[in-house]
């Protein structure tokens, strides 16, 4: 199974996302500590990365929207995780 990452990017002075193969060349996945034990990260490096055009998904518009519904989903995880944390600890 091949494995993408969501990547946003400026290209042409506005927004845009790509869908990057984590096996194209300069990437690479990296372990990272987590501020909790319940959870595993990886920090994703990128050297020279080059992606097709048909890589890009949607518009610009639809970029910045698509990184405002990320963010906002990251938000929701960490605010889940620290309730389940304090409803442990309490």
């Amino acid at each position: 199974m091949r494995l993408l990452l969501v990547v946003d990017a400026m290209r042409q002075m506005r927004f845009a996302s790509f869908l990057v193969p984590t096996d194209a060349p300069g990437v690479r996945i990296t372990p990272q500590q987590s501020s909790t034990w319940s959870s595993s990260t990886r920090g994703s490096i990128f050297d020279g990365v080059v992606v097709d055009r048909s890589a890009a998904v949607g518009s610009a518009a639809e970029a910045v929207a698509s990184i405002d519904r990320r963010a906002s989903w990251h938000r929701f995880c960490q605010c889940s995780e620290v309730v389940g944390i304090l409803q442990t600890v309490f």
